[in-house]
């Protein structure tokens, strides 16, 4: 079993790693294995998670061909998709709540006070409205990003 002592080394050791990458880098596990001694198990790859958490880094999961492999540390090229990947988590915690509360309200209509049923509808309206503005909002942030690429 470790001590504290030891898991406080292992964290500085990613984080020093860490340090030393630029942005836009890829950060693969076998690398920060080889490089900081960490072994990259569940509890390596929550260490490097905390240590970019601390170090206010944003980052995004590798795409295939290597998925599962590591990170990729934020830089212009991916800061939009970040953005865009945040607001979709975002998006479906919503969109289940929009769902529950119009399942609910049509469910139990009848059988619901006049408290219950205005919180119900005023969580339902206010939940479609976040669909809403979200949808918009992705989809200006992929309109931008395309036309990007069109004018390069």
């Amino acid at each position: 079993m470790q001590g504290i002592a030891e898991i406080s080394k292992e964290s500085i050791a990613i984080e020093n790693y860490i340090k030393t990458l630029n942005a836009g880098e890829n950060v693969f596990y076998e690398t920060v294995e080889k490089e900081t001694g960490v072994e990259m198990n569940l509890r390596g790859k929550a260490l490097l998670r905390g240590a970019l958490k601390r170090l206010s880094l944003e980052y995004t999961p590798m795409s295939a061909p290597n998925t599962g492999k590591g990170y990729v540390l934020a830089d212009a090229n991916n800061a939009s998709s970040i953005v865009v990947a945040k607001v979709l988590k975002v998006d479906r915690g919503i969109q289940r709540t929009h769902r529950t509360a119009e399942k609910l309200k049509n469910q139990f209509q009848d059988q619901l006070n006049d408290v219950d049923k205005n919180i119900i509808d005023t969580i339902h309206v206010q939940t479609g409205t976040m669909l809403a503005i979200a949808r918009v909002a992705t989809k200006g942030i992929y309109a931008r990003k395309t036309i990007k690429a069109i004018n390069i």
